[in-house]
């Protein structure tokens, strides 16, 4: 697989964010994407930053066909994107996606940095595409996420969201806990150990954050999303696009 470097951040051919590295300690803050073992010895795949398409459970429209995708789209399962229904070109540093089946979805996917490094916009437009459309009479409606990985390397953490706050000693392992209240910046600031602090903002597109892990020694994954209830999600029409930005930064 080959990755589109950076010396800071970097996609991998299928969208997944790869690493993201503070500039001035050097150290990664994403979780290396790699098979963890869970209590019941099940191996899953976690680690990175990929895009969760749809974010869970395919939503049900009366213009969509009784048809599902598999929870969190193919990287959940461990195939990649562009071992299953997607085609990847990657450019610069985006990765162009075309979902063929049952729909025809392009996807592009990409990270700028800022800031001196210090920052990444991550980028994520998706149209639909007539030429390609197998299903003329059914349309998708968009479930999406980004899920990064945030490395905690065994220190405590804590998510701030406007006059609330999240702590590592209080979360339930494995469930998800979903925020839709934020500050009028529309971020929130997750805070690792003593030093580490990372703001998370939605710019366009995401209207939600979904906060879950199952190691909080290993990672915490902080996640902006959209269309998690079936009465709130868009549908793309013929020729349609639509944007969905976020912001991480240390500064």
């Amino acid at each position: 697989m080959n990755d589109i470097i950076h010396p800071f951040c970097g996609l991998n051919e299928d969208g997944t964010l790869t690493h993201w590295k503070d500039p001035i300690t050097k150290v990664d803050l994403i979780f290396p994407n790699q098979e963890v073992v869970l209590p019941n010895d099940v191996v899953k795949l976690r680690g990175g930053g990929y895009i969760c398409f749809p974010f869970g459970k395919t939503p049900k429209t009366k213009d969509y066909e009784d048809i599902t995708l598999p929870p969190h789209g193919l990287p959940r399962t461990g195939q990649g994107l562009y071992k299953g229904r997607y085609y990847a070109n990657p450019t610069g540093t985006s990765a162009e996606l075309e979902y063929l089946k049952p729909w025809a979805h392009n996807i592009k996917v990409s990270i700028k940095p800022k800031d001196g490094n210090r920052t990444i916009l991550h980028s994520v437009t998706i149209t639909k595409n007539v030429e390609f459309d197998l299903r003329a009479k059914s349309y998708l409606p968009l479930s999406l996420g980004v899920h990064p990985f945030f490395s905690t390397n065994g220190k405590p953490f804590e998510i701030i969201y406007g006059d609330n706050q999240f702590k590592s000693d209080g979360i339930q392992v494995d469930k998800p806990f979903f925020i839709n209240k934020v500050d009028d910046k529309k971020r929130l600031i997750l805070k690792i150990g003593n030093s580490l602090v990372i703001f998370i903002k939605l710019i366009e597109g995401y209207d939600q954050f979904c906060v879950w892990t199952d190691f909080p020694d290993k990672y915490i994954c902080v996640e902006p999303v959209t269309g998690v209830k079936d009465e709130n999600y868009h549908v793309l029409r013929d020729t349609e696009s639509m944007n969905f930005r976020c912001e991480f930064s240390t500064k």
